[in-house]
């Protein structure tokens, strides 16, 4: 199998992975994009050296003293160029593929960030509002001079108070979006 196709295979285990992400994000998708991003530098750090091959080689041919050594046929020549193309090509190919690897890796780690964000507002809110039953329960509760501490129906009263607080308190955060 040649570079292209194992670029195009992992291309394809990208988008793959790319569905499944937008379905519902799993640490097991993060890991085998990262296992792909790892992949990916392995290919480049390969074709980087076969470069290196492919340019040695190339100066070797162009040797005076080698060329009367080993006799390049066109055919060879030509051979050599459509493999510098295509490693060529191959290197543009795995650049873009990391560019774009590294780009939903980003994406990945903003959308969990942004969940978290979601979830500790809410769970923020949630915490306001039953807070405002305990504070009021708690001025209520102190052995000092309060309002409806003498009435009768005093308790129901400052039970109300908190409960419409509470209610208020909901209303006022789902205004501001945070729920």
């Amino acid at each position: 199998m040649t570079y292209l196709q194992y670029l195009n295979e992992m291309n394809r285990m990208s988008d793959s992975i790319e569905k499944s992400m937008r379905k519902a994000m799993k640490n097991e998708e993060l890991f085998r994009l990262m296992d792909l991003q790892k992949g990916m530098t392995f290919f480049t750090g390969s074709i980087r050296s076969n470069r290196v091959a492919t340019d040695k080689l190339v100066r070797a041919f162009r040797n005076p003293q080698l060329q009367e050594l080993v006799k390049l046929r066109e055919e060879d020549e030509d051979l050599l160029e459509d493999v510098i193309v295509e490693h060529d090509q191959a290197y543009d190919m795995v650049r873009v593929y990391s560019d774009v690897l590294g780009g939903m890796m980003d994406a990945a780690a903003s959308i969990i960030s942004n969940n978290l964000n979601i979830v500790m507002k809410f769970m923020a809110a949630v915490t306001i509002i039953l807070s405002i039953p305990t504070l009021v329960s708690g001025l209520w509760g102190m052995n000092v001079g309060l309002p409806f501490s003498e009435h009768p129906q005093g308790f129901i009263i400052v039970s109300l108070i908190a409960i419409f607080a509470s209610i208020a308190a909901s209303f006022w955060l789902w205004w501001k979006k945070m729920f």
